[in-house]
């Protein structure tokens, strides 16, 4: 019963984080993806965050993400440099492919 409660609790925790990640960060993330990842990044300069919502590294990381996004993203942008996220667990060709 508890491995169940744990799988679940771990289930649930990670759609969570899958669901956190699919939205824009303070509306300063363009998030990315295999059908607007080329026309999207084509121009300007992009910091992009190759991510899977199952790694715990990704996860530790998303807190300083979202700072250096919040923090950045509307003075860079006035420089074209802009700040993009790609899943890697939904999109595996084209994290190899540009990452």
């Amino acid at each position: 019963m508890f491995l169940k409660r744990l799988f679940l609790s771990g289930l649930l925790l990670g759609l969570g984080q899958a669901i956190a990640q699919a939205a824009p960060v303070g509306g300063k993330t363009h998030i990315l993806n295999k059908s607007n990842f080329e026309s999207t990044t084509k121009e300007g300069t992009w910091l992009v965050k190759h991510f899977s919502p199952y790694c715990p590294h990704c996860r530790t990381f998303q807190p300083k993400w979202e700072n250096a996004v919040s923090l950045r993203a509307q003075q860079l942008g006035e420089q074209g440099v802009y700040f993009g996220e790609l899943d890697c667990s939904e999109n595996m060709n084209t994290c190899r492919d540009n990452g």
